[in-house]
C-alpha cells in the first residue's frame, strides 16, 4: 500500500506541476533533490486468518511553503510543490483528487502490483552509494543494487555481503571532494 501510494503521489505531483518526482525507498517523495512528501502505513493482521484486518495510510505533502519559510534545519532538505504565489485551494484539491484517482486505479489490482515498474523507475537510490541506518550507532555503507518484486531493497555492503531490506532507513551518501 505504501509503495502504491508513493507512485500515486509522484505521478500526481508531475500532473500538477512542472516538477519531476522521485522516490527514495521506501516511502519518501523528492522533488529537485529535496523531500516534498512522506508516507506512513499502519496495519493490523488478523491472527486467525493471517490476512490484513485494516490499513491506515497517512500521506504528508508540502503543497505550499510555510508562510514564514522552512525552518533553518529543514530549508536545505525540504521543499514544496507549489510556490508562494500559487497558494490556492483549487490547486491543492486537484492534487489530492489526482492522488486518490491514481491510487484507486492501482489499488483495485494491488495484488498484481501494476505500479511496480513505475516505482522502480522512479527510484532515486538505485545504483547509488547509500548509508543503511541499522540503529543509533550503526550506519553501514552499501550500494543499492535493486528493488525486488516485494519491494525489498537489495544492497551490497562494503564488505561484499548482500542483504534484502524490507524496512528501515537509508540515506544517499553525499560525495565528498577535497579542494586543493
Amino acid at each position: 500500500i505504501t509503495t502504491c501510494a508513493a507512485v500515486a503521489v509522484a505521478k500526481a505531483i508531475e500532473l500538477n506541476s512542472a516538477k519531476e518526482a522521485k522516490i527514495k525507498w521506501v516511502n519518501d517523495i523528492f522533488v529537485e533533490d529535496k523531500k516534498v512528501s512522506g508516507i506512513l502505513t499502519e496495519a493490523s493482521i488478523d491472527l486467525e486468518t493471517g490476512g490484513l484486518k485494516y490499513a491506515i495510510l497517512g500521506i504528508g505533502i508540502n503543497v505550499f511553503p510555510p508562510c514564514e519559510g522552512f525552518p533553518e534545519e529543514l530549508k536545505d532538505i525540504s521543499t514544496s510543490i507549489f510556490d508562494e504565489q500559487d497558494r490556492s485551494g483549487e490547486r491543492r484539491s486537484k492534487l489530492i483528487a489526482d492522488i486518490l484517482s491514481i491510487f484507486m486505479k492501482y489499488y483495485k489490482d494491488i495484488d498484481k502490483k501494476p505500479f511496480f515498474q513505475e516505482y522502480k523507475n522512479r527510484s532515486m537510490i538505485l545504483n547509488q552509494e547509500i548509508n543503511v541506518i541499522k540503529g543509533p550507532n550503526q550506519v553501514l555503507n552499501a550500494l543499492a543494487l535493486d528493488i525486488d518484486d516485494d519491494f525489498h531493497l537489495k544492497v551490497r555492503y562494503s564488505n561484499g555481503d548482500i542483504e534484502y531490506l524490507n524496512s528501515g532507513e537509508v540515506s544517499i551518501k553525499k560525495s565528498t571532494t577535497k579542494e586543493d
